[in-house]
């Protein structure tokens, strides 16, 4: 039992070497800082769809992703959600930096938006590592100036784009990343509309005229690319309505 207990503790240590690897503030330190980080990390699974904090509440953790995707958004009264940023594999979330090194209460929540296999680091081992290393701070920050910059980025986008340019644009960069030979958004109306700040309405609405024009083809939960010639062009002067 001992030896499978070491063994187990081996291999967590050796994984969130690996997760924590993706950062530069801990790749770029000594092997001994290194350890003083891990030596009271441990592992988070978790599949899409977990809440992993919430508004009002606080971060005790800091949240070090190797793999998967965390959604960062605010809610309304009414529950309609507003996307203010995704945290990917080598990036952190400003939101739980500043409520676990100010132990102040969230302003946003979190969701693993998929699968997501993570470092967690108890805040107050967190705050003595950045307080040790003033390259971290000054990562801290850069980072944080980038992240705001790009939220201002969509803020201007959502208040001067007309919805139809912003979907098109969007369902653009999603097709992309799709590895299909044709190309696939597996999204529904309501995902959608969360991540352009509007109403499921309005993007059901939107969609069903490119589908019309057979730019597109809908089914349930998921998007086909058509015709992304014809998709373009409806940014063009005169084509948007």
């Amino acid at each position: 039992m001992a030896i499978r207990q070491k063994y187990d503790i081996e291999r967590m240590d050796a994984l969130a070497h690996s997760i924590l690897m993706r950062y530069s503030f801990y790749e770029n330190t000594t092997a001994e800082s290194r350890e003083t980080l891990r030596s009271n990390a441990r592992i988070l699974r978790c599949e899409s769809g977990r809440i992993l904090y919430g508004h009002k509440g606080r971060c005790d953790e800091v949240i070090l992703i190797g793999s998967g995707k965390i959604r960062i958004y605010v809610a309304g009264e009414t529950g309609r959600e507003f996307t203010l940023y995704h945290v990917a594999a080598g990036e952190f979330c400003p939101v739980n930096i500043q409520s676990a090194c100010a132990d102040a209460g969230v302003v946003a929540y979190a969701v693993a938006q998929k699968s997501l296999e993570a470092v967690i680091i108890p805040a107050a081992r967190f705050r003595r590592w950045v307080e040790d290393h003033p390259e971290t701070r000054q990562y801290l920050f850069e980072s944080t100036f980038d992240r705001f910059v790009n939220l201002i980025g969509r803020i201007r986008e959502i208040t001067t784009r007309k919805i139809n340019e912003r979907l098109v644009d969007f369902m653009l960069r999603e097709f992309q990343k799709s590895e299909r030979k044709r190309p696939v958004i597996k999204m529904t109306h309501e995902n959608i509309a969360v991540e352009l700040g509007t109403v499921r309405e309005v993007v059901s609405r939107r969609l069903q005229e490119l589908e019309s024009a057979g730019a597109i083809e809908l089914q349930r939960g998921r998007i086909s690319l058509l015709d992304e010639e014809l998709l373009r062009q409806t940014l063009e002067p005169g084509n948007v309505t």
